[in-house]
């Protein structure tokens, strides 16, 4: 590697404490300029490009992209025209395409208004059958005292009383008449 000098920086530090960068760039020979302008020749030759064809190649592929572009222009002059016959073909089949358009337009029209109908006479059902506020409230009221009438104290009660059951306590201490000792046997003979 040949390393040529090609600029110098010097850095100077200014009275308010900023430092400024100077670079002076160093007068290139006349060889030096010449060399230069040699590398940059070599460098722009298609070989040592980056897209890795060389000349032959890229001038292979321009022939190839100017035929296709004059294939391309001789065909947007030629045109194909349509006959009677082609013309009625594809006149049958928009008439076709439109006649299934129609039938299904109308189809979904009659569903919907099938739908219509049905929820209309649905609605009139729902409103005759509905007994006014004034009723419901009172046929809740009578349903809330019918059930409080049938249930019983004990139904009521459950769960807020509890009853403990009273234990039978031996014959022996029942007749010795001593209960601070209760349940627990005498070393005397009794």
């Amino acid at each position: 590697m040949n390393f040529v000098r090609a600029e110098t920086i010097v850095q100077e530090i200014t009275d308010d404490g900023k430092v400024r960068d100077i670079i002076t760039q160093v007068k290139k020979s006349e060889a030096e300029q010449e060399a230069e302008k040699r590398e940059q020749i070599l460098r722009s030759l298609p070989e040592f490009k980056r897209d890795g064809q060389s000349a032959a190649e890229q001038k292979a592929t321009e022939q190839a992209n100017e035929q296709q572009e004059k294939d391309d222009a001789a065909k947007e002059y030629n045109v194909h025209t349509i006959d009677e016959a082609e013309f009625e073909h594809y006149q049958q089949i928009e008439d076709a395409e439109r006649e299934k358009k129609r039938k299904l337009k109308s189809e979904d029209a009659e569903a919907v208004a099938m739908f219509a109908d049905e929820r209309k006479r649905l609605r009139e059902e729902v409103e005759e059958k509905r007994p006014d506020l004034i009723t419901i409230m009172r046929q809740k009221n009578m349903e809330k005292s019918a059930s409080k009438a049938t249930r019983s104290a004990q139904d009521r009660l459950k769960g807020k009383i509890t009853v403990k059951a009273a234990q039978a306590q031996p014959a022996k201490e029942a007749a010795s008449g001593v209960s601070a000792l209760a349940g627990y046997g005498s070393d005397s003979d009794e």
